[in-house]
């Protein structure tokens, strides 16, 4: 995976975890933005809004 995509160990790593137990990653690094895995913390922030109506 870090090859292929080109992320750092560090990235890749949290990127695995995210996917491999279900969760998102929330993150402002715009190279793991990309993925689906992953949401910024302004997303985060829209849904906890959204489900807190």
């Amino acid at each position: 995976m870090l090859a292929r995509e080109n992320l750092t160990f560090y990235d890749a790593s949290y990127l695995i975890a995210a996917k491999k137990y279900g969760i998102k990653l929330v993150t402002e690094d715009r190279d793991l933005l990309r993925f689906s895995e992953c949401m910024s913390v302004e997303d985060l922030i829209r849904e906890l809004k959204k489900a807190g109506d």
